[in-house]
């Protein structure tokens, strides 16, 4: 089984709720709690992790900058 389809798996077991950490420009780490699924990815197809988050949201800033994401999916 790939990583990914294990996520998929966990997360059907779940809410579907994460935090997701991205990094600030200066360093610092900014967490949120988000809704997560794993679904095929809109422009290449590929299979991948997907949060839903408003379009101005500083987490998406920092992304698209550039900034390493990590996914920590809650149990229970």
């Amino acid at each position: 089984m790939s990583d990914i389809e294990g996520v998929r798996s966990f997360l059907a077991q779940e809410a579907g709720l994460v935090t997701v950490s991205t990094t600030q420009a200066d360093g610092r780490v900014l967490s949120s709690v988000v809704n997560c699924g794993v679904l095929d990815h809109p422009l290449t197809g590929a299979t991948c992790v997907a949060f839903v988050s408003a379009g101005g949201a500083a987490r998406l800033r920092h992304i698209r900058r550039g900034s390493e994401v990590t996914i920590a999916i809650r149990r229970g």
